[in-house]
Order: structure tokens, then sequence, then C-alpha cells
């Protein structure tokens, strides 16, 4: 429930950022900005999910009730691994009940299967490294893939800008992850 609290919390910044960006649309509420929301709530919540990978051996002498202590590693990658198919699964739902309808274009098609390749790519790295440092390696993914599933959503608005901002999220987070030395940190 942590991973969806917090996944929730950081998607006031998408919310904020919606309504700092000009004139208030009316209607505020439509389908399409829910889904939306939701889609970068879950996004959210699965990037942290995979975050208490690195922190598992902490949490357990903690005592921390995180859902990878409480169920195991073993567990915790399966779940990594279903989870990843969650944000691609719950678009397609939304689509078939027609509550996102928007065209589809070539943006966000190129923007929507890089993201879906990373979000499995984040899966299986977390799912063969559960720990140590490949894990802490494997989080560069992992925010890359949910960084880059926001910026698909905003092809759906504006496919030029989606392009370049996924290319400068890709690069700088890669970027961010190499300034750090200590894996541990």
């Amino acid at each position: 429930m942590g991973n969806v609290i917090f996944g929730l919390m950081i998607s006031n910044c998408t919310l904020y950022g919606f309504l700092a960006s000009g004139p208030t649309p009316t209607p505020l509420v439509t389908s399409n900005r829910l889904c939306a929301l939701f889609l970068v709530a879950l996004m959210n919540g699965l990037m942290t999910y995979y975050t208490y990978f690195k922190d598992y051996k902490g949490d357990r002498a903690a005592g921390k009730k995180t859902f990878i202590v409480r169920y195991g590693l073993d567990t915790a990658r399966k779940v990594g691994i279903l989870g990843a198919f969650l944000p691609t699964f719950a678009f397609f739902f939304f689509r078939s009940m027609d509550w996102m309808p928007f065209p589809y274009t070539e943006y966000f098609i190129y923007c929507g299967t890089m993201t879906v390749f990373l979000q499995i790519w984040t899966a299986v790295r977390f799912y063969r490294y559960p720990v140590g440092p490949k894990a802490f390696f494997s989080n560069a993914t992992n925010f890359r893939a949910c960084a880059c599933g926001q910026v698909a959503l905003i092809s759906i608005f504006n496919g030029i800008l989606a392009l370049y901002l996924f290319s400068i999220t890709y690069v700088f987070i890669g970027f961010l992850f190499g300034l750090q030395d200590d894996v541990k940190g």
C-alpha cells in the first residue's frame, strides 16, 4: 500500500504541472484526464515498488514490512514481472472502454513502444538482480521507464515535444546515475 500512496503523492506533480500549464480547460474532469492521471499514479507506484528491491536487506534488518520483506524476494520478483504489464493493460482497457479517445500518432506509437520495452526490461533486470550493485543500476532503467511512460502520455497532446522530452529524459537520468559512485547511497 505504501507504493500506491507514494505513487499518488508524486502524481500530484503531474496534476500541478497540468494546472499550472495555462488556462484550465472546461470541463476540467474528463475520462481522458482521469485515465491519464491513473496511469501516471500506476507508473509511479510501480517505479517505487522496484526501488524497494535495493533496500531489501536494510528494510528486513530494520523490521520494515514492505511487500518484498513480507513475501520474500522470489515472490516479489514474480510480482515485479507481472507488474511491468499493468500500465499497458490498463491503457488498453481504457481504450477499449473508449475512456481515452485520441488518434494513435507515430509519436505516441514510438514513445509508447519504447516505454513498454523499458518497463519489461526493468522487471527482467530486477528479476535477475533483485539486490546488490546491479539492482542499484537497474533503478536507472526503472526511472527511465516511469518518466518516459509519462512522456508517452504527453505525446497524445504534443508529439514533437514528447520526442524531445523522451530523449532528454532518457539521457539525463543516465547522466544522474552516472554521477553516483556509491551504489549503496
